[in-house]
C-alpha cells in the first residue's frame, strides 16, 4: 500500500476570510491536484462575475451606493455604468483567466489591477464594497471538490 501524507490547502484572499484545510491522501494521489484546483479557479471566477453583476448581493452584501458627489460625476462622465465599473479595466483584469496560475500542487489568482484592493477593503474615503467573497458555502463547495476528488483517487488506487 502506497504511503499516505498530509496535505495541507491554504487561501487567502486579501480583505476576507481565509480558507485552509488539511487532509491525509495517497502520495501519489496529490502528485498533481490540478482538476481540483480548476474547479476551484472557475468557482472563484464565477464568484466574481456574480458580485458585479448583482453589485455585491450575491455574497450576501449589497455593495454602498456611490456618494452623490461622484454618483453625479459618473453619471456625467459615464452614462450607464454599474458600480465598480467605469471603463470595465478593473472588472477585465479580475475576470481575466491569465489572472489564474494552476499548477499541479497550487492555485493563485492574483489579477494585475492596481485598484480593486481599495474596493475590497474600503478607505476612509470609500466604504468597502468586496468584489471576492468567500462565504461558508462557498467553502462548503470547495470542500465537496476535495471530498469528490479524494474519492476518485482512492477509487482509482483499489481497481
Amino acid at each position: 500500500m502506497p504511503g499516505k501524507t498530509f496535505v495541507s490547502v491554504h487561501f487567502a484572499a486579501t480583505g476576507d476570510r481565509n480558507y485552509s484545510r488539511g487532509f491525509y491522501a495517497l502520495a501519489s494521489a496529490v502528485e498533481d491536484m490540478t482538476p481540483v484546483f480548476e474547479r476551484i479557479a472557475s468557482d472563484i471566477r464565477d464568484t466574481v462575475q456574480s458580485q458585479f453583476m448583482t453589485e455585491g448581493a450575491a455574497a450576501g452584501n449589497p455593495w454602498a451606493p456611490l456618494s452623490p458627489d461622484y454618483g453625479a460625476w459618473k453619471d456625467a462622465h459615464y452614462p450607464g455604468m454599474p458600480l465598480l465599473v467605469r471603463t470595465g479595466q478593473m472588472r477585465h483584469e479580475l475576470l481575466d483567466p491569465s489572472a489564474f496560475m494552476v499548477g499541479k500542487q497550487s492555485l493563485r489568482y492574483e489579477p494585475v489591477s492596481d485598484i480593486v484592493i481599495y474596493h475590497q477593503f474600503g478607505t476612509r474615503h470609500m466604504p468597502r464594497r468586496k468584489v471576492l467573497a468567500i462565504t461558508e458555502a462557498r467553502e462548503r463547495s470547495w470542500d465537496h471538490y476535495w471530498a469528490e476528488w479524494l474519492a476518485a483517487q482512492r477509487q482509482a488506487w483499489l481497481h
